[in-house]
């Protein structure tokens, strides 16, 4: 599909996903490659009688660390931050101070990723899965030990109690609030440093990697991914990791997809289908953690067993709820 024809996507994003009201300042980050879909933003929010300015950044590499001294002020006087990148990077770019500082003064924040597969979402499917982040986030926060288990040998225990949970939708349009637009959602919780225990096989995907063909096993102990088994992905993934920080291994979430339409097709975004969960490593200071990693990286498995405390509110991908 062309620009034009996404362009039904786009318009949804900056009115409802955001909420732009007239007179207020979008600042659009990108990079060269994806400076069309930049633009259709821009249009979007002339459309909503707002302010755009675009800020493009031509090394992919700035984005794995915090961004430029110039896009930082820009964001800390935007209404709205919208990021037009790849996913990874995109993904990176969340766990910025950067972003955390400018949603802190209550600038709105989100990567934006329209798809022809996305780009008809409506405003009632986004409000329903709203709704169901929500619901799984606050039993979360009433959870002391999680338990996750998949039939491909996943078998995780993890303890939660005193994290705050951070359910997350594309419907962003409160001051403070961050995510990804139009068609994404999950609720997702920092595990206590030094509590996760047990396999995590990874059967779907891996940020910065992409499509998992052969499982990839993680053994954890202690909060800490302390081996990795697999074939070619997993020898990406030790690659990786080689060229990371010491706090690269900490186990830094556990994220519950939410998003009932769409299909796994083994793309990291995969992680907000509902009957998916995911892994992360690296930075947890997303969900009031305190270890700092230069990387954030989500290892998404199918078809997840999950249990709060004992109780069962997911089978085999299908919700008890």
């Amino acid at each position: 599909m062309s620009i034009v024809e996404l362009m039904k996507g786009y318009k949804l994003c900056v009115e409802t996903c955001m909420g732009v009201k007239p007179g207020e300042h979008i600042v659009i980050i990108t990079d060269l490659d994806n400076m069309a879909n930049a633009k259709a933003l821009a249009i979007a929010s002339q459309m909503a009688d707002a302010n755009a300015i675009i800020l493009c950044q031509t090394s992919l590499k700035k984005f794995t660390l915090e961004p430029p001294e110039m896009i930082v002020e820009c964001m800390k006087k935007a209404d709205v931050i919208l990021v037009s990148l790849p996913f990874f990077y995109s993904a990176l770019f969340f766990h910025t101070n950067a972003r955390k500082e400018a949603v802190k003064n209550g600038a709105r924040f989100a990567i934006v990723q329209v798809t022809p597969e996305n780009a008809d979402i409506t405003r009632e499917e986004i409000i329903k899965t709203k709704y169901l982040s929500e619901k799984i986030a606050a039993l979360l926060n009433e959870t002391k030990e999680v338990r996750v288990k998949t039939n491909n040998g996943t078998n995780l225990t993890m303890t939660v109690q005193g994290r705050k949970s951070v359910p997350i939708s594309s419907l962003l349009d409160q001051p403070g609030a961050s995510g990804t637009i139009p068609d994404f959602a999950e609720a997702a919780i920092a595990p206590i440093e030094g509590s996760a225990e047990g396999v995590v096989v990874i059967d779907g995907s891996i940020s910065g990697i992409g499509s998992v063909q052969e499982p990839i096993v993680w053994k954890i102990r202690k909060g800490r991914l302390i081996e990795i088994k697999g074939k070619e992905e997993a020898q990406k993934l030790k690659d990786l990791l080689k060229k990371t920080d010491s706090n690269s291994t900490n186990i830094a979430e556990l994220g519950i997809g939410t998003v009932a339409r769409g299909k796994v097709t083994g793309d990291p975004d995969d992680k907000r289908i509902l009957g998916t969960g995911h892994i992360a490593i690296g930075d947890n200071r997303f969900g009031g953690g305190n270890i700092a990693s230069d990387i954030h990286l989500d290892g998404v498995f199918m078809n997840m067993t999950l249990e709060l405390d004992g109780k069962v509110i997911m089978e085999d991908g299908m919700l008890k709820l």
